[in-house]
């Protein structure tokens, strides 16, 4: 059996399930595609991703690996809306824990690490952004 890099999987994994109809918004792997017009005023990013092998046997391939979604609430400079990014927080949450799935892996845990705000000021903009960091324990099947 092939070693498959569990990256594309789970990132997949994560924009399918965070999918516009449950949270209201755009969900995107790493940028927004150049071809959104007007540029949206709330959205999410699958940023960053890592992976570390923990086990190895004859069949199966065992990875920890954490994502990092960034929620972004976008206001005119000087103004914010932090329960926004609140409530989007409790969908996004919620739906890792009602359980993600990930194509040719099995999810045997999965683990909150950290929530934090990093917001952005601009002269023009004040982003508000969460970055919500999970981390999964996967194995191949």
């Amino acid at each position: 059996m092939p070693i498959l890099n569990p990256d594309k999987y789970l990132r997949t994994a994560y924009v399918d399930a965070l999918r516009p109809a449950l949270t209201g918004v755009n969900v995107w792997a790493k940028k927004i595609p150049k071809d959104v017009t007007p540029l949206p005023k709330r959205y999410v990013l699958i940023t960053s991703q890592t992976k570390s092998r923990t086990e190895v046997s004859k069949g199966c391939y065992e990875w920890l690996c954490s994502i990092m979604v960034d929620v972004f609430n976008v206001n005119v400079a000087g103004y914010a809306k932090p329960e926004n990014n609140d409530d989007y927080e409790e969908i996004i949450i919620d739906t890792i824990e009602s359980g993600i799935v990930v194509p040719f892996f099995q999810v045997k845990s999965y683990d909150f690490i950290d929530s934090i705000d990093l917001d952005i000021e601009t002269p023009a903009q004040s982003l508000e952004r969460r970055v919500i960091v999970y981390q999964h324990w996967l194995c191949q099947r």
